[in-house]
């Protein structure tokens, strides 16, 4: 029997089954009070075919291998369907226990298993918060959108075979959004993740899209960052050359100005609408994490273990500050702090305006993921989510997580979104509101 078509096969049933046990998640965690179950009937049932005629191809082939009966065949697709129905497994834990939450003055406001279990080849690859929505990405290529204020799931979708090339969606027109996923641009629909229009890219992305000054930006791995129409089809408007180069970093838009760097160590300055009148610096070191922003200057890390503060319109940098660690994560602000994870020195606040160090390191922190009452909320290279003062950078409170962790970062949510690899999400808040 020849291996390729029990491998096509076998993945066809093995993705119908994920589809078929979304569909039914969906229909079990995807409602409000009094609201009815958001899943379409004819969807399930058509999930269900869907599966059965792939363990009936698989049947039929180790039929002719005369491997297989027909009572067998019916016993694959009996075994296929209560695969599919059986509930969320509970072998997937909880990110953090109660108690641990409880000690740091926490609480869980939701939480939802999505049932990968352990017995499960799946995981959660990503976790992002954009807007009111929270999306998780598995390794089999599923999207999962969630509604972060309720944890009720709103669609799941595949537009990818196992989550390759797939970036974190953008906000897109009214109620739509913009996903790069498998070599493809698709504009989506918010409510229900259906597909409004595609086009193939000529290109490989490295960055999710920025969209500004009626233009969309998006680097690529090979040479170049685009300049392109922000409707589809996609036109080229300009594009930024450098040669054996890649643009690695999301760039910047301010001011009519976009700021973007490179692989490379440089660093430009162009009109976002045609790119003329640019400028160019070089720094003697790599940009490969997300340019930053307060609104006035742009904030480029270094892998020279420099952070520059860089003025749009001409280049100029009004301060530059060297910082213990590898400067690959993208500066953000928070309150009238600039914060800054460096590798495994930790965490670092300087002031905007000046660049002068306010505190730090706060030791082996690894990435701030938000706020809680006012304070920042950042995670460790162990595992530990801390609450840590934004006056002098000390650790107020910390939970250890019982499993290994994603989280959705956000400095403009009071809520602290994480996710087991396992396929179990949960919302955090403080406990006490008067505090």
């Amino acid at each position: 029997m020849p291996r390729r078509f029990c491998r096509r096969f076998s993945r066809v049933l093995t993705n119908g089954v994920c589809r078929l046990r979304f569909q039914i998640l969906q229909a079990q965690w995807g409602r409000e009070p009094g609201l009815t179950i958001r899943t379409d009937g004819r969807g399930l049932v058509a999930e269900c075919l869907q599966c059965l005629l792939a363990a009936t191809e698989i049947g039929a082939i180790l039929m002719r291998a005369k491997r297989w009966s027909y009572a067998s065949l019916l016993a694959c697709s009996v075994i296929c369907l209560s695969l599919a129905f059986a509930p969320p497994s509970r072998g997937a834990p909880a990110p953090f226990t109660d108690g641990a939450l409880h000690h740091a003055r926490l609480k869980a406001l939701w939480q939802l298993p999505l049932g990968l279990g352990n017995h499960s080849r799946d995981r959660i690859s990503h976790l992002w918060l954009v807007g009111k929505k929270l999306f998780a990405l598995t390794h089999f290529g599923f999207l999962i959108c969630v509604n972060a204020s309720s944890g009720t799931i709103a669609w799941t979708q595949e537009y990818a075979t196992r989550g390759q090339g797939t970036f974190e969606p953008v906000p897109y027109g009214k109620n739509q959004l913009l996903i790069v996923s498998g070599g493809k641009m698709l504009v989506v629909n918010a409510a229900d993740g259906t597909v409004t229009k595609s086009q193939t890219l000529r290109f490989a992305p490295s960055t999710r899209p920025r969209i500004g000054s009626d233009r969309l930006f998006i680097g690529a791995f090979h040479d170049r960052l685009y300049s392109l129409s922000t409707h589809i089809p996609l036109f080229m408007q300009w594009a930024q050359y450098s040669r054996g180069d890649a643009f690695l970093s999301r760039p910047v838009v301010l001011d009519g100005m976009i700021v973007c760097g490179s692989q490379k160590g440089f660093l430009w300055g162009h009109i976002a609408t045609d790119g003329s009148d640019g400028w160019r610096r070089i720094l003697s070191g790599a940009v490969v994490a997300n340019l930053g922003t307060d609104g006035k200057l742009v904030f480029v890390p270094c892998l020279n273990h420099n952070l520059y503060a860089v003025r749009p319109s001409s280049g100029i940098a009004p301060w530059i500050t060297h910082l213990a660690g590898r400067l690959d994560h993208k500066p953000v602000m928070f309150a009238k702090h600039l914060l800054i994870c460096t590798g495994d020195t930790g965490l670092f606040s300087l002031s905007p305006s000046t660049g002068q160090i306010q505190w730090g390191p706060a030791a082996g922190v690894e990435r701030v993921v938000g706020k809680i009452a006012n304070r920042i909320a950042a995670v460790t290279s162990a595992g530990r989510l801390e609450i840590i003062s934004s006056a002098d950078g000390t650790v107020i409170y910390h939970a250890k997580a019982k499993t290994k962790c994603l989280f959705a970062a956000s400095t403009h949510s009071s809520t602290v979104y994480a996710a087991s690899t396992r396929g179990y999400l949960m919302a955090i808040v403080r406990r006490y509101p008067q505090q």
